[in-house]
């Protein structure tokens, strides 16, 4: 296969267990959770099973998003369900191009947060515009990804590059909003991706890590308090006039 889709990281899939000749063939991810990986369909099973949270919560947001008639948070809420989707595949198979899928996912959550924040400052005025932008947006981070082991950058940062363009973007649209805008809700999910990540990066390190259990994980705890962040987010967006996210 073509040598910019093989990961340079070894696999940990056993020769008599699923998805070791496909392993073997694109490579292993770029980091390896403390759970340990055991032979099945599901590589680590705390780190698959807690993803559903993102699904359920994903169909929660699908199903009020048509409620309240707010289109305009639809990817919104699409993209959380492939992040949960994805990530779930990706920690039930544990290879390079799962892993890619996991962040493809995380590029989608990304883009859709940013466009939302691009709309209220009034940076992006057309739905052509947008959908330009959402393309090209995770287009570039996917060639990150790929060219990421070859420039020794850690595929992780990225993510922190896409939170950084959140930060900011938030910063010019309140600055550009005629009303006052409350962060509250912003700030209360910042909290809890802090907090989310702090799990990741105990796991991580092997900080917090009981490899057997399959019960309890750092870095399963990173989905669950991800998705309460997620809730904190959608608050923040909801709670906006919806003329400030109108598109031509």
């Amino acid at each position: 296969m073509l040598d910019f889709l093989k990961s340079p990281y070894p696999h940990s899939i056993e020769p008599h267990c699923p998805y070791y000749a496909f392993s073997e063939m694109v490579g292993g991810p770029n980091v390896k959770w403390c759970e340990q990986t055991v032979c099945g369909y599901f590589n680590e099973p705390n780190l698959t099973w807690t993803n559903l949270t993102y699904i359920f919560m994903a169909i929660f947001f699908i199903w009020h998003v048509r409620k309240i008639a707010r289109s305009e948070f639809t990817y919104f809420a699409w993209s959380i369900f492939f992040t949960g989707l994805f990530s779930f595949i990706y920690h039930a198979t544990n290879n390079w191009i799962s892993q890619y899928g996991d962040f493809f996912g995380m590029y989608l959550m990304l883009s859709a947060i940013i466009g939302l924040n691009l709309s209220r400052a009034s940076i992006i005025t057309t739905k052509l515009t947008m959908a330009s932008f959402y393309f090209i947006f995770v287009l570039a981070f996917t060639v990150l990804f790929f060219i990421s082991p070859s420039i020794n950058f850690p595929v992780q940062f990225i993510v922190v590059i896409g939170v950084i363009i959140i930060l900011i973007t938030e910063f010019l649209a309140t600055k550009k909003s005629s009303e006052p805008i409350s962060h509250v809700n912003f700030v209360t999910s910042l909290f809890f991706f802090i907090v989310a990540i702090t799990f990741s990066i105990l796991d991580h390190k092997r900080i917090l890590c009981s490899p057997d259990n399959h019960w309890f994980q750092g870095h399963g705890m990173w989905h669950m308090v991800a998705t309460v962040a997620f809730i904190f987010t959608y608050r923040h967006y909801l709670a906006i006039d919806q003329k400030y996210f109108s598109l031509k």
